[in-house]
């Protein structure tokens, strides 16, 4: 059952719902999609999903190899699927024999004598072999691929990261008085400083304690 109060103003003709000022309204259309680096908020794409933009970046969402929720089905047109029909069949007619074989495993064949004839591995060693025995050319890039490649954004995320370096810590005004009283009564005695509860009313641990002061540049600092 409604609220009285409620359908009274719903009735009103004077009753105006909240909105928004201006200025309001403009910050929030300032707001970025993401917050991140500009070459990531310029190839960030708002019709797609989260998933749907790492992937169209060539980047991993997580790095758990099982994603919770399951995965987005890739779709394939009728025409793609009756284009690929034959072609599959006739690898797996081909393939049949060593797609069973585990990696790390191999199957022994031998004659009606008992005689060893061959041995298959599985595929994915087969190529390996292969990759290893044979140099693979030179990639014949032209300067158009290359310079696309120098500015799309994973490359430039990677000279950002690259470029980046490691910002000092320091220690506040209150953190700093608030070591300063420990240390001149107990000195680097830490676990006395932890049993006192006037001097160290957030009851700091010990490994608290050595890490700011560590941070804070010592106890020859106080």
């Amino acid at each position: 059952m409604a609220n009285p109060r409620q359908r009274r103003k719903a009735k009103s003709s004077t009753h105006r719902t909240v909105s928004h000022s201006r200025r309001a309204q403009k910050l929030l259309k300032k707001m970025p999609v993401i917050r991140g680096p500009k070459a990531l908020q310029d190839a960030w794409d708002k019709s797609k999903t989260v998933h749907q933009n790492y992937a169209a970046l060539g980047l991993q969402f997580a790095l758990t190899p099982t994603q919770s929720g399951g995965a987005e089905r890739t779709l394939i047109s009728s025409k793609d699927s009756a284009s690929a029909g034959p072609v599959t069949a006739t690898l797996e007619s081909g393939g049949a024999g060593l797609s069973t074989i585990p990696r790390g495993f191999g199957r022994i064949i031998r004659d009606e004598f008992g005689n060893v004839v061959r041995i298959d591995l599985a595929e994915a060693e087969e190529m390996q072999d292969c990759d290893e025995n044979t140099e693979l050319p030179e990639a014949n890039v032209d300067a158009k691929t290359m310079d696309d490649w120098r500015t799309h954004p994973v490359a430039v995320l990677e000279k950002l990261s690259a470029s980046g370096r490691v910002v000092p810590r320091h220690s506040s005004c209150g953190e700093r008085s608030y070591l300063a009283r420990l240390i001149q009564k107990y000195g680097d005695n830490y676990e006395g400083m932890t049993r006192d509860r006037r001097l160290n009313p957030e009851q700091k641990t010990v490994g608290e304690l050595k890490r700011a002061v560590i941070k804070a540049g010592g106890i020859e600092t106080f």
